[in-house]
């Protein structure tokens, strides 16, 4: 089944101690409920000036351009996220360049995503179209990984299900926490 048709995706992230104190590049892993390896996400170069940023408070205000590869090692999205203190953008497209949309972090009253189609209109907010369950530190292939469960919902149609597919993968990024635990 391809990734941008799974119902329910269990994101996977490096959570060691250090990971914690010297991870300055994004990456993640996305399994069916199987265990099987969905999809990996990594950056597409690494952040030279932005490292020092990267190991504060503030990883999840820089810059990020990360890349979603199947595990046969073809590319699937791009998405990508410039320096912002208030309200972290992603963007998400497909390999070739085309714009699928924009997933943006509300901070208003409530911490709220929103999907927005690609030519800026607004869709519906993340949680409309896909539930999030976070599990404990959990070890996979002897190492510790930070778990998030994504569960998409019957509203998640042709438009929104890409849009929420980069959200989950990117979820530390978008959500303002970057390469932090």
């Amino acid at each position: 089944m391809s990734l941008l048709r799974q119902d329910r995706l269990i994101v996977e992230r490096p959570a060691s101690f250090r990971s914690a104190l010297w991870n300055i590049r994004y990456r993640a892993e996305a399994y069916d409920d199987a265990g099987r390896l969905q999809a990996t996400v990594s950056e597409r170069r690494g952040p030279v000036l932005l490292a020092p940023v990267r190991l504060t408070d503030l990883t999840g205000c820089t810059p990020y351009r990360l890349r979603v590869h199947l595990p046969d090692g073809v590319e699937v999205l791009r998405m990508q996220t410039w320096f912002s203190l208030y309200r972290p953008t992603l963007r998400v497209q497909l390999p070739g360049g085309a714009p699928l949309g924009t997933v943006r972090l509300r901070k208003t009253f409530s911490r709220r995503l929103l999907l927005h189609a690609a030519d800026g209109s607004e869709l519906c907010a993340l949680h409309e179209v896909m539930s999030l369950s976070v599990a404990p530190i959990v070890q996979r292939d002897g190492r510790k990984k930070r778990r998030y469960t994504f569960q998409l919902g019957p509203a998640a149609d042709d438009v929104t299900r890409p849009l929420a597919i980069g959200a989950a993968l990117a979820f530390d990024v978008v959500s303002g926490r970057g390469t932090d635990l």
